[in-house]
């Protein structure tokens, strides 16, 4: 009696799906070595500044508490040596590409679990989310790089990367205020539809944005007439007033 033994699955897939697999197995190999690649970057008790932002990327629990504390004062004692590459990697988002590709796999591959978390937990992802975190944590010594969130807040286009800039920016608090405010009088926050968003930061931070009452102001009394309304009922949120009159 002949025994019937189980077909190969990977030599009976046609040869689309096995060059289909193949791609994927060296697309996803390449992003590992190019997300992890070690770029020079300043450290502290001998330790790089990717060792000590990775301690923002556990979840919280008390002893996590206690190793942020320790990061948070490494990076401060790298100072401005470890913005720029804050800031680079603040920037990292692969949202549209990922969900794209993700889109086009066979259902059976995207049933892989592992591959799902390393598609959708990426290294440079879970990074960038942990480097917001780091500048936040700096809080008022955050400030030499707020000028940069806020020129990053104003200039992309990218809706993931624009809502880290706000997050850092709102919760670094009254340092961010000069930076809000010069940004909300910048022409270029209505490429990308931020001044709303801007405004928003400012009635978050509530009280300690009051310096940046008189130059909002001055904005209202020279914003288009869609903007109005915007300018005004922030100023209302900041000082607790009625709503400021408008230019008619």
């Amino acid at each position: 009696m002949r025994l019937r033994t189980q077909p190969n699955t990977l030599t009976t897939c046609g040869p689309g799906k096995k060059a289909l697999l193949m791609v994927l197995t060296v697309g996803v190999a390449t992003w590992v070595l190019v997300a992890t690649r070690a770029d020079p970057e300043p450290s502290y008790e001998g330790k790089p500044l990717h060792y000590w932002v990775n301690c923002f990327s556990v979840p919280k629990n008390p002893k996590s508490t206690g190793r942020e504390a320790k990061a948070t004062e490494a990076i401060r004692h790298m100072g401005t040596n470890a913005f720029p590459t804050l800031l680079q990697w603040l920037c990292a988002d692969s949202t549209e590409v990922r969900n794209y590709l993700w889109r086009r796999l066979p259902l059976s591959l995207r049933n892989i679990k592992p591959l799902g978390d390393l598609v959708f937990y990426s290294p440079k992802m879970r990074r960038a989310e942990a480097a917001s975190r780091a500048l936040v944590s700096l809080r008022a010594d955050a400030s030499p790089a707020l000028p940069s969130v806020a020129e990053l807040f104003i200039t992309t286009t990218n809706f993931v990367v624009r809502t880290r800039c706000w997050v850092i920016l709102r919760e670094v608090g009254a340092p961010s205020v000069p930076v809000l405010t010069a940004a909300a009088g910048d022409k270029r926050c209505y490429t990308n539809n931020s001044l709303f968003e801007i405004l928003m930061v400012l009635e978050q931070i509530r009280p300690p944005a009051t310096s940046a009452v008189p130059a909002l102001t001055i904005l209202l009394q020279n914003a288009e007439p869609a903007k109005r309304t915007w300018f005004s009922n922030t100023i209302s949120h900041i000082t607790g007033q009625p709503r400021t009159a408008a230019r008619p």
